[in-house]
């Protein structure tokens, strides 16, 4: 998929944090008598519905209109630990969010630079809405000695078994029961 995708599945995989945002601006909104941030909670309620459902649509864009790739894999683990420690990461700073406090120039370049660092890298964003829907990261070797990332929806894999991947983004797969044609 193009790099604008790899922008909207960054935006995507903070869904967890949007329903923070949510539920922070409409108790601040409760206690302050604002209904503002009853607004600003109720958009950030819809932002998260809108990026769980935008979500699962590229999914299955990809695995109808990508072509298929065929790789030996010779060995795989279990990326859990790492979308655990990530999804903690990114929420901790959720403990002392207050919306009268937040600087937006400083947010809305952070932003950018996150953007930027997602489109010139290789790096491996890990969504953690993908657990909503039963898929699994994990960490695959390849016969040729690459490492890979997969995203698949067994909760064991065996990669023996492992027969149709799609590329999605740059060294980052999802497994697919059969190919459409």
């Amino acid at each position: 998929m193009n790099k604008l995708c790899k922008v909207f599945w960054l935006f995507f995989s903070y869904a967890p944090l949007y329903v923070i945002c949510s539920v922070v601006c409409i108790i601040e909104g409760i206690i302050n008598n604002t209904s503002w941030m009853w607004i600003v909670g109720i958009i950030f309620g819809i932002l998260t519905l809108l990026s769980v459902f935008c979500c699962i649509k590229l999914i299955d864009y990809a695995k109808k209109k990508l072509a298929p790739v065929k790789y030996k894999i010779t060995e795989a683990s279990a990326k859990d630990g790492e979308m655990l420690s990530n999804t903690i990461a990114y929420l901790i700073p959720m403990i002392t969010l207050t919306i009268d406090n937040v600087n937006y120039f400083m947010l809305a370049g952070l932003v950018v630079i996150i953007i930027i660092l997602t489109l010139l890298t290789r790096a491996v964003i890990l969504n953690p809405v993908l657990y909503l829907f039963r898929y699994r990261y994990y960490t695959i070797k390849a016969d040729s000695g690459m490492g890979y990332t997969l995203i698949t929806n067994k909760r064991r894999l065996n990669p023996e078994k492992i027969e149709n991947l799609i590329e999605i983004f740059d060294e980052v797969y999802i497994e697919v029961k059969y190919v459409y044609k």
